[in-house]
């Protein structure tokens, strides 16, 4: 009885280890999927088969199917392996948090075949590590670059989720520079979850090939933060330039005014205030003559009155130096005419017309200007000159026009010529305003001409400009 009992032991050993390397044998041959590695039971003496398309070479070597990727370390490298051949790998089973690996493997080529595409997927799939070690395809916002001893890391940010694309550097120089920062990048390689080589806290990487694997595919957008930091930083410096200018226009023009006031200050007191002291004189005389009963009574009321109307006659000449020319009534001669006519009003002062050339071709804005300094010499002519025949001559020759007045006056001696006063200034000031000139000539009692050449068409700076504009505004004003 013992003796059967041991041997039926015997033969029941001997039936386990036969079962046992037919497992195994069997298990050898068997092929599995990629996907169902991770749910392999681990034995060390138990070697995997699977099979499958080789997504990118190298050590480590990667393959996939259809349900998943997978490392590979062959035990002996193959440099005659190409991506995209179909492979049949047999190895060690290690476990990795996503996947497997398949350790001291050994590699049998089945057929050459065509690479597979890549998986297209956004950043947040990528990240749910379902495809680890399978070839994907994702896209990103580049953040910020690194470049390391072996590789050029990119950070960029998905969706939801960063990730880093790692390039290597190879006989191509890849360059930081080549990508800029905030472009839209497509970027294509092997997703490895929990890869921290780069120094990044991504949960995935991206490990290319070449550098066909990213694409750009949009530009830097031009509404980022650096470029609204310096679009606001320009438009505050605008801001205060354009503030500063607007103060020292302000300046400017308050100083044009401050001009003509002290001009018509100097002009009122040189004529109506003298001769409004002459006449409270007279009548002061004439008061304490009555009251001493004296004769001469009617002679000092006679010149009272002379003098009352020469205030008059000096009222309306400044009047009509204030009042703005009216173009609508005539051209720039009969305008000057017209002008000088209402300061002599009916002394005996002739004034000669002359005109050649297309006078039509003279711009409103360029006949104000003729007008303003036309006026200014006949009033000069009238006041200081004590003219009795002015002539006025205007010609357009070529692209040019020529002012001339011209009197028969007491003249200017060359000091007086060097010293300007405020008229003989602004008359310049007007010529050079429209890109022309003025010329002064005259000798003591051979009366004075005047000459202004300007161009039918400005050519002057926009200072000249401005200074005009101003110059008008404060003229109407």
């Amino acid at each position: 009885m013992i003796r059967a009992r041991l041997l039926f032991i015997v033969v029941l050993c001997v039936s386990s280890r036969s079962a046992a390397a037919s497992d195994l044998a069997a298990n050898a041959e068997r092929v599995e999927p990629i996907g169902q590695l991770r749910s392999s039971v681990l034995l060390p003496a138990v070697r995997h088969t699977v099979r499958g398309v080789i997504s990118r070479v190298g050590s480590p070597l990667f393959i996939q199917d259809r349900t998943g990727g997978a490392e590979v370390e062959l035990r002996v490298p193959n440099p005659s392996l190409r991506i995209g051949d179909e492979v049949r790998v047999s190895g060690t089973l290690v476990m990795m948090r996503y996947s497997a690996r398949l350790e001291m493997a050994q590699l049998e080529v089945l057929a050459p075949g065509v690479p597979e595409p890549a998986v297209s997927l956004t950043a947040s799939m990528a990240a749910s590590g379902n495809y680890d070690r399978v070839y994907v395809e994702t896209e990103g916002v580049l953040r910020a670059t690194r470049r390391t001893a072996e590789s050029l890391w990119l950070l960029l940010d998905g969706v939801r989720e960063p990730f880093v694309a790692e390039l290597p550097l190879n006989e191509m120089a890849v360059n930081a520079s080549m990508f800029a920062l905030q472009s839209r990048l497509r970027v294509r390689g092997i997703c490895i979850m929990d890869d921290r080589r780069s120094g990044e806290a991504t949960p995935f990487a991206l490990k290319t090939v070449t550098m066909e694997d990213v694409t750009v595919v949009s530009p830097p957008p031009f509404w980022n933060r650096t470029h609204v930091l310096e679009l606001v930083g320009v438009l505050l410096l605008a801001g205060i330039s354009l503030m500063a200018f607007y103060v020292r226009m302000e300046r400017w023009r308050f100083g044009l005014i401050l001009d003509e006031r002290t001009r018509m200050a100097h002009d009122l007191h040189d004529t109506l205030a003298q001769s409004f002291t002459g006449v409270a004189y007279q009548l002061q005389a004439i008061r304490n003559a009555i009251r001493s009963g004296a004769d001469n009574v009617e002679k000092q009321v006679a010149l009272a009155s002379a003098m009352v109307a020469d205030s008059q006659e000096d009222a309306r000449r400044s009047i009509a130096m204030l009042r703005p020319a009216d173009l609508d009534t005539g051209n720039v001669l009969e305008n000057l005419r017209q002008q000088g006519e209402a300061l002599v009003h009916g002394a005996e002062v002739r004034f000669t017309l002359e005109s050649s050339g297309d006078v039509e071709r003279v711009a409103p804005e360029l006949g104000y200007i003729l007008l303003r300094i036309g006026h200014e010499a006949i009033t000069n002519a009238l006041r200081h000159a004590r003219a009795s025949h002015i002539a006025i001559a205007l010609r357009v020759v070529e692209d040019l026009v020529i002012l001339e007045v011209k009197d028969d006056g007491c003249g200017i001696s060359q000091g007086s010529l060097r010293v300007r006063g405020f008229g003989m200034r602004a008359m310049h000031a007007r010529a050079h305003s429209y890109g022309g000139t003025l010329e002064v000539h005259s000798n003591p009692g051979e009366g004075t001409m005047i000459r202004a050449s300007i161009p039918l068409r400005a050519r002057r700076t926009w200072r000249s400009r401005l200074f005009s504009i101003l110059g008008e505004e404060m003229m109407q004003k």
